[in-house]
């Protein structure tokens, strides 16, 4: 950023806890502006999410594709695949790696945002007395009743975000 675009501020990073506080459609990370993460999708009203038998959180204001800002154009190439594999004990389906292009979705979800990344989740999880308190706050359980910092933060994205494939897969056209 510093020899591509003359940044000269501080490592970027995104504020889970000031998002969850002041929400994340208010946020300048999310609010579809020309330096922001995008927007929103457009509204799909989705089902709730199962991430295991203990575990279903509801589906954001989005679920479609993003409609403004820089990701607006961007397509993903690789098809969705549901994080329940990692814990299925099933191989990947036989086209988990083929070229499947779609336009980026984005499901803003203030739910995973108030319950999982809010101020008081960002400290526990910075003053964790031990490294299983640590990896507890930061990841979850997966397929239990938490998600965690780091796990709510790709759910309060939603969208393409909660695919095993995650956001690795996006170019532009």
């Amino acid at each position: 950023m510093r020899q591509t675009c003359g940044y000269k501020g501080p490592l970027p990073y995104w504020d889970f806890a000031e998002t969850a506080a002041s929400g994340l459609t208010n946020s300048v990370v999310f609010d579809g502006s020309e330096y922001s993460l995008s927007g929103n999708g457009v509204a799909s009203g989705n089902a709730p999410i199962a991430l295991g038998p203990s575990l279903v959180v509801p589906h954001g204001s989005g679920g479609g594709c993003i409609t403004s800002g820089p990701f607006k154009d961007w397509v993903q190439t690789l098809g969705y695949i549901d994080p329940l594999f990692l814990i299925s004990g099933q191989p990947l389906p036989a086209n988990a790696y083929n070229y499947n292009a779609s336009c980026i979705t984005r499901d803003l979800n203030q739910y995973v945002a108030n319950t999982w990344t809010n101020l008081t989740d960002v400290l526990n999880t910075v003053a964790s007395p031990d490294a299983a308190s640590l990896e507890y706050n930061l990841n979850g359980v997966i397929g239990g009743s938490s998600l965690g910092i780091h796990s709510a933060g790709h759910f309060t994205i939603g969208g393409f975000m909660d695919s095993i494939h995650v956001s690795s897969s996006l170019i532009r056209f």
